[in-house]
């Protein structure tokens, strides 16, 4: 969780809010429902291993 703060943070640094924003939805939902996370970071077309990690460290199971 630290390090998707650190990326908000420094996305928010280098000007790029609309990301900053996007990812910020994302740690949003991880606190509360993960699946609707990473449903989340696929349709905003995060890349695969950013998606895969949250999926490893929140312990998701697959979606059918």
């Amino acid at each position: 969780m630290i390090k998707i703060e650190v990326a908000i943070a420094e996305l928010v640094l280098d000007g790029k809010e609309e990301e900053a924003i996007e990812l910020h939805k994302v740690y949003h939902l991880l606190q509360d429902c993960p699946v609707l996370a990473v449903l989340q970071a696929r349709d905003l077309e995060f890349p695969k291993k950013f998606v895969d990690e949250i999926i490893r460290v929140f312990d998701v199971k697959r979606l059918y």
